[in-house]
């Protein structure tokens, strides 16, 4: 198989991607937020969605939040860190308190979606953007490490950060993604709809070419996707269908 090697953060169109068909009916264009928290850092990217037998995606911001300046940590810890701080020093339990998830990393990223949209034409409002807020790897080994309870609070805070700062869209979430049939799945679509045109793009520079298997590395896991024709189903098999093209591939971190 052939290999490319992509990370999450050039998977993110992906997610926008994936919500296309829903974006298709609307009669305006669509605007989503999609937050990579991945365990090496927390980045928000704006996409501007427009309707189409194949909708396309355009980037309006792009948004790393470093946490509070003037500390001794690391200005690019994810979140799992505000979910339970499994170390032993006392101040750095205090600074990575649940609570402190909004004012440290994410207020910054709500800020700046509300700033953007104030120059989008026609207007739209914060809750008008849907947000999806994508925790990876960090956040599963939370969760290993402190229990479904952790992290669940940590969700809750942040999407109570997301209602104080008028992004209340019905359709926005905050929870984790599957390594394999999303983190990866995700990877191998855009890797393949991008350097591939494997999905039969429209005005793609590259004619159709057969997909080729992606292996995404993470600061915290590794993904592997590949196409391939299995003789019986296993557990990490997935079929995909995207613009009238069917591939089964199999996925897994």
């Amino acid at each position: 198989m052939g290999k490319l090697k992509v990370g999450f953060r050039g998977a993110v169109a992906t997610v926008v991607f994936l919500f296309l068909a829903v974006a298709a009916e609307a009669a305006e264009p669509s605007y989503t937020a999609v937050v990579d928290a991945g365990s090496g850092g927390t980045r928000l990217y704006l996409f501007k969605v427009m309707p189409g037998p194949y909708p396309t995606n355009e980037l309006l911001l792009s948004k790393q939040s470093d946490d509070a300046p003037d500390t001794p940590y690391e200005e690019d810890d994810g979140i799992d860190n505000y979910a339970c701080f499994t170390g032993d020093d006392p101040a750095a339990q205090a600074f990575y308190a649940t609570a402190n998830v909004n004012p440290y990393v994410m207020d910054a990223l709500w800020s700046a979606v509300n700033e953007r949209i104030k120059t989008v034409s026609p207007t739209i409002t914060s809750a008008d953007v849907v947000v999806k807020v994508f925790a990876t790897a960090g956040m599963r080994t939370a969760v290993e490490n402190c229990g479904q309870a952790a992290a669940d609070n940590l969700f809750s805070v942040i999407k109570s950060g997301m209602t104080a700062a008028g992004l209340t869209n019905p359709a926005n979430e905050a929870r984790i993604i599957d390594g394999a049939t999303e983190e990866g799945l995700w990877s191998f679509i855009n890797a393949n709809d991008e350097y591939a045109n494997a999905f039969g793009r429209p005005n793609h520079p590259k004619p159709p070419e057969a997909p080729v298997g992606v292996l995404e590395v993470g600061g915290s896991s590794v993904q592997i996707v590949y196409p391939y024709t299995p003789t019986s189903p296993g557990p990490n098999d997935v079929q995909i269908q995207i613009n009238n093209r069917v591939f089964k591939v199999h996925a897994q971190s």
